[in-house]
């Protein structure tokens, strides 16, 4: 009976980062995309106005987002099996 109110508010607290990780990641997608279609459906553009250089920087701080998002996720998805286990062996 001890076990569980701070199991289900330790898993309660984890899912919220999860799904507030997840928006963040879903949202880096998106900008990921969007750079990739305006890098394809105006190369000519980006050639003309040598604009290389700033959508380069743009997809580097995109990706770097993405990365960090998603390894954000993991780290949280990864700390739940063990704190299950925990409260499980306490139980």
């Amino acid at each position: 009976f001890a076990v569980g109110p701070p199991a289900i508010y330790a898993l309660k607290f984890l899912t919220q980062k999860i799904h507030t990780v997840a928006r963040g990641s879903f949202t880096s997608y998106a900008d990921v995309i969007s750079i990739m279609r305006d890098t394809t459906q105006g190369v000519q553009t980006v050639k003309s106005f040598q604009l290389e250089e700033r959508l380069d920087s743009s997809m580097t701080g995109a990706t770097d987002s993405l990365r960090r998002m998603v390894n954000r996720m993991s780290a949280i998805q990864a700390s739940i099996a063990p704190l299950i286990e925990i409260f499980a062996g306490a139980a």
